[in-house]
Parts: structure tokens; sequence; C-alpha cells
């Protein structure tokens, strides 16, 4: 009996090894290819930076800001979703618990990129638009000969109109009727009372 035990325990370990073996060979392979992934990723990214970049630097042209302030922004935020994509490689690749936590983390930082060149891009449009402002500010000294004086030129057309008659004709709010008072009515006593 001792050696039928024997020979049980070792097809049994036999058995566990290869198990152990498979799923190792398993996960090998699905590492593997989430690797192949990865990579395929950053490829594709790298293949479409360039786009993204003049697609960035295009919208942020016409936010009114210049060639250099544009390219700078746009660098910067390709350079955030680069690294966005590392970091999602990397928790893929270590298989950490705090994956939600971190997807967190990661997703608030690639906005807060976004916001950030954002709000500088609107900023600085608004300081490009404020010259203009200030030229209306200074128009009566842009006034030349007569103009200046107030006086009118031969062109120049001013017509005001005001027709009291019209002012006849506007209807006047109509107040509503004010309610009768409910009455009360008194009845005598009944001689039966």
């Amino acid at each position: 009996m001792n050696e039928a035990f024997q020979i049980i325990l070792i097809e049994l370990v036999f058995v566990l090894l290869i198990g152990g073996g498979f799923l190792m060979f398993r996960a090998h392979k699905k590492k593997e290819a989430l690797r192949n992934q990865i990579k395929a990723l950053f490829k594709k990214f790298s293949k479409e930076a360039p786009s993204r970049k003049e697609e960035f630097s295009s919208f942020l042209k016409e936010l009114r800001l210049t060639e250099s302030q544009s390219a700078e922004r746009a660098e910067r935020l390709v350079e955030a979703e680069k690294n966005c994509i590392k970091a999602f490689a990397s928790a893929q690749l270590t298989q950490a618990k705090d994956d939600v936590a971190f997807f967190n983390d990661v997703v608030y930082e690639l906005s807060a990129v976004y916001t950030e060149v954002m709000t500088m891009a609107r900023d600085e449009s608004k300081e490009v638009v404020s010259p203009v402002v200030s030229d209306l500010e200074t128009f009566p000294e842009l006034l030349q000969g007569d103009e200046a004086d107030g006086e009118l030129g031969e062109d120049d057309d001013i017509e005001v109109s005001l027709d009291l008659d019209d002012l006849d004709n506007l209807t006047k709010l109509e107040e509503p009727e004010p309610e009768p008072e409910p009455c009360l009515l008194y009845t005598s006593p009944s001689p039966r009372d």
C-alpha cells in the first residue's frame, strides 16, 4: 500500500506541475499580448503626434496666439498625452492594486494641462483684443479738421424724431376693477327660536 500511495502522490505532483506550467505559459502569453498592444499604441501615438501638434497649433492660432506660443502650447499638450499613455502602460504591465485611484490621478493631470493651456490661450487672446479697445478710447484725438472741433461736415446728417402724437396713442394699462366685498346676509332670529 505504501508503494501505491507513493505512485498516486507522484502522479498528483506531476499533474500539478503540468497544470502550473500551463497556467504560467498562459499568463506569459497574455502579458506578451498586452506588451504587443502597448507597443502598437505607442507606434500609433508616435505616428499621429505630428498631426496632433498641428491640430492643436492651428486651433490655438484661431484663438489669436502667435506662431511660437501656439507651437509651444501644442507641444505641451502632446507631451501631456504621451505621459498619460506611458502611465497607463506602466499600470497595465505592473497590475498594481490601486489601478482605479491611479487612473483618476493620470486623467486629472492630463485635464489639468488641457485646462491650463486653454486658460492661458484665452487670457492671451484677450490681451490681443484689448489694444483695439484702447484705440476706441483715443478716437476723438484721431479726428481731424472740422470734425475734431465738433462741427458737422456737409455729408453728416443727424436725424432726430420725437413725435409726441404717438404718446397719446399708447394704451394705458387698465387697472383691474376692485372685486365687490362679499355681503353677509343677516337674518333675524326666527320667531320659532
